[in-house]
């Protein structure tokens, strides 16, 4: 049944009631003025198309100014919800000639409810965004054949066509709030490893640079250090050399070795002219990775029994650090200073008669290394093991938050000292 148009010839200020109908409608907010229905259909692809969009959920609709033009930007809006009634209002007009100086127009004379709106379509991108090709792009192109044969075809003059090199992925202004960035100035003298992928090249060495004669002790230290073992980790490191400061060692380390981003010896500081892709004996020196859950009831930040909820942030961790951070044994991971472990530093049988039990590799994976591609999912199964007998929960795979020996390694390559959450 159709809705009662009600009569309306009081002032503005009044309130009427109107019985609103049932009807659910979806509204679309033409950025433009509605004069010829067809050709608004035709800018948004169509009648049917109309159609397909508001019928299918999550759709796009696409407006286009030009729609015969294939190099017109289109405007794209998706649905939202909304809230409104959508009203018929009827204008009384003067019956006949007005008097002078008199509007025709009386007023609202009725209002009608339609239905409601619960969705509607909005284009809030910016309308005259648009690039207008020459004008003969939208006719037929003639014969490219034609042109080249004809003997003034290089004669023929060229329309200037300044085509924008980049369209905006944005058509919605924004805000970006530039300002100047603060250079810090105060860690100058902090030094950047030589980093390399897994599938790069050996380097040849370090980066020159003249170090301090303060640090000649530390250097000599290292390279000793180096020199029993080709391989070392940061923190191994730090625990071998106690008396040598860290901010030092990390100085040093940096013209001694390189390190690996990826592979089976990533974050791992490996002397400058051995390359452990090369030596299947360099398999002792892989890493094996596990990681805590990322819901549990408390996280490890340095010391035993020390113990911050997840979330909150510890304060920077002291040198004096435990000089086995870098072994694993049976319940450590209850106050490890790190959860990477190099395969030498597994100080465990069953652990070590794994990897001695698994044959070496003809070459070296980027994700298995030297071992056999069950070696690590039975190692990362013990110390599951393991912290269950200890009622830590770790979860199936080891996979959760990043390592701390990883947040240390990302935040040396900015040249700051690491924050161990």
């Amino acid at each position: 049944p159709s809705t009662p148009c009600l009569p309306f010839s009081g002032p503005m200020d009044e309130c009427i009631d109107v019985p609103v109908p049932a009807a659910h409608l979806t509204c679309i907010c033409y950025p433009g003025y509605v004069v010829n229905l067809p050709r608004v259909f035709a800018t948004l692809g169509g009648e049917h198309v109309v159609e397909n969009t508001i019928a299918t959920p999550d759709a796009v609709m696409e407006l286009r100014y030009r729609p015969t033009c294939p190099d017109a930007h289109p405007l794209r809006t998706t649905c939202t919800p909304a809230k409104g009634v959508l009203l018929r209002i009827v204008r009384a007009r003067r019956q006949g000639p007005a008097a002078d100086g008199a509007s025709d127009e009386q007023g609202i004379s009725r209002v009608e409810a339609v239905g409601v709106v619960e969705r509607r379509f909005a284009f809030t991108g910016l309308c005259d965004f648009q690039y207008q090709p020459r004008a003969s792009a939208t006719s037929a192109p003639s014969s490219a054949v034609d042109d080249v044969l004809r003997p003034d075809f290089l004669r023929d003059p060229v329309p200037l066509e300044l085509i924008p090199p980049v369209f905006s992925r944005e058509s919605v202004p924004q805000d970006y709030q530039f300002h100047n960035a603060a250079m810090n100035t105060e860690r100058s003298d902090v030094e950047i490893p030589v980093a390399i992928a897994f599938a790069d090249p050996m380097p040849t060495g370090p980066v020159p640079r003249d170090l301090p004669e303060d640090l000649s002790d530390a250097l000599s230290q290292v390279t000793k250090l180096f020199e029993d073992r080709p391989i070392w980790s940061r923190t191994a490191a730090r625990a071998r050399l106690p008396d040598v400061p860290f901010h030092r060692l990390r100085r040093v380390l940096c013209q001694v070795a390189y390190v690996f981003s990826n592979g089976p010896f990533r974050t791992l500081y490996v002397r400058h002219g051995f390359d452990p892709r090369l030596h299947p004996t360099s398999r002792s020196y892989q890493i094996l990775d596990f990681r805590f859950p990322r819901s549990g009831p408390r996280v490890s930040i340095g010391t035993p029994g020390h113990y911050l909820p997840r979330g909150q942030k510890g304060s920077r961790v002291a040198d004096d650090r435990p000089t086995d951070a870098h072994i694993y044994t049976r319940g450590s991971l209850q106050h490890a200073q790190s959860s990477l472990f190099q395969l030498c530093d597994l100080h465990d049988e069953e652990m070590q008669a794994i990897i001695a039990a698994s044959p070496p590799r003809t070459t070296c994976d980027e994700k298995l290394g030297w071992l056999a591609p069950d070696v690590l999912t039975q190692l990362r199964s013990v110390i599951r093991r393991h912290l269950a007998e200890s009622d830590i929960a770790a979860p199936e795979g080891g996979e959760g938050l990043p390592t701390l020996a990883a947040m240390d390694f990302a935040a040396e390559l900015v040249g700051m000292e690491s924050d161990e959450d």
